[in-house]
């Protein structure tokens, strides 16, 4: 027994029957201006036909020819080019990781100081960037006591220890080694 293929028109039809009314004829009706009616509101389609010609590849290659600008050429004559040293940026992913880390820190934190900065990482970031408020961000435990030299008052940075690399032994194996300074 021999397989009958339809014709696509008549696959394409069918599957339009589906999506929108058909008249009494059994052909598919159109509104007024020859546009054919969904069966259902959820049927309507949401493309915005007059976008057509601005999204049609063919006439934003010519455009770019015209122009020699990729886009709207009369805003790229507003804007200046900027050429920016990226090699310091951490790629997507480590960034990423470091906002996961702070907000993750910040959530360490106790409830009454996060509900103090509105439960927002970036208020508390502003906050302790500001120099006015050094003291009380040492009084919440934001930052660490500074250590005082009993003898003169003068402000002493807290430090850690620095860790150096040791020179390499017999075995050609670099040691690290604490750099134990005296206070």
């Amino acid at each position: 027994m021999a397989t009958v293929l339809t014709p696509r028109s008549v696959r394409k039809n069918a599957t339009k029957k589906s999506f929108y009314k058909v008249d009494s004829k059994g052909k598919l009706a159109t509104d007024k201006n020859g546009e054919l009616i969904p069966l259902t509101e959820k049927h309507r389609s949401r493309t915005q036909q007059h976008f057509a010609k601005n999204t049609n590849i063919n006439n934003i290659v010519d455009k770019y020819h015209r122009t020699g600008v990729l886009g709207n050429p009369d805003f790229a004559r507003d804007v200046q080019p900027m050429f920016i040293d990226m090699s310091t940026v951490p790629d997507f992913q480590t960034a990423q990781n470091i906002i996961v880390k702070a907000n993750e820190a910040f959530m360490r934190l106790k409830p009454e100081i996060r509900a103090k900065f509105s439960n927002d990482p970036q208020n508390l970031i502003n906050f302790i960037d500001n120099p006015e408020n050094e003291e009380e961000a040492i009084k919440l435990g934001l930052l660490p006591k500074p250590k005082y030299n009993n003898k003169t008052e003068e402000y002493e940075p807290t430090t850690r220890p620095v860790k150096e690399k040791a020179p390499t032994g017999a075995e050609g194996v670099s040691q690290p080694v604490e750099n134990k300074s005296e206070a």
